[in-house]
């Protein structure tokens, strides 16, 4: 018998129950006609989508709450001085980074991950090593856009820059998250982080108006 025939079988007496098409797509190895696939695509999509739109509104919510509900500052007048304020906080960038390189560590994973070159490393590495980068990469995109901000910002608006790193260093964390539990959930903390820096950028480009 043939590997895979017998869940063959198994396909063909349960083809007209009403099996979820992506286990007719994992267990068996008849293919799928053009009609499957395109609906369970279409189901994938709509998986992610609620994923996109669950992270949107939650990130949306968190930026409108720090807004009116994150704990005042004195007004801070000398654009220096928030300056300061904004490297300060941008440590918080580094602290996550740092936890993040904990995941790391080759040793702990499989014996072949030792070697860099034999792409050996477990699931978990990967999806650290991949969180590290995107981490990285994001921090490229909002940082210098928080710190030009901070610069031009209202002095009494100071205080929305802990607001703001405090969100997306959040953002950082629940993407670590939400990678780790499935592809789709790290779109919760990729929205986070992404809304985040949009608003700060916008918030910047009015500043010139």
């Amino acid at each position: 018998m043939k590997q895979g025939s017998l869940f063959d079988q198994l396909f063909a007496l349960c083809a007209g129950l009403d099996i979820p098409l992506f286990l007719r797509s994992c267990w068996c190895t008849v293919p799928m006609t053009d009609e499957a696939t395109a609906m369970t695509t279409t189901d994938e999509r709509r998986v992610t989508y609620r994923w996109i739109a669950a992270g949107l509104t939650s990130a949306s919510l968190a930026n409108i709450a720090a807004w009116f509900f994150w704990p005042p500052l004195p007004p801070i007048a000398e654009p220096i001085d928030r300056l300061v304020l904004a490297v300060q906080c941008a440590a918080g960038i580094g602290i996550v980074a740092l936890i993040m390189m904990q995941g790391l560590w080759r040793l702990p994973d499989t014996p072949q991950a030792e070697d860099p070159f034999a792409n050996a490393e477990s699931r978990a590495w990967k999806i650290n090593q991949r969180v590290y980068t995107n981490t990285l990469e994001q921090a490229l995109i909002f940082v210098p856009i928080y710190l030009a901000l901070s610069i031009r910002m209202p002095p009494d608006q100071a205080r929305m820059l802990p607001a703001m790193m405090t969100i997306w260093c959040a953002g950082r964390l629940l993407f670590w998250v939400g990678y780790r539990h499935s592809l789709n959930a790290r779109a919760i903390g990729m929205d986070w982080t992404t809304v985040t820096a949009m608003l700060a950028a916008g918030w910047l480009v009015l500043t010139f108006f």
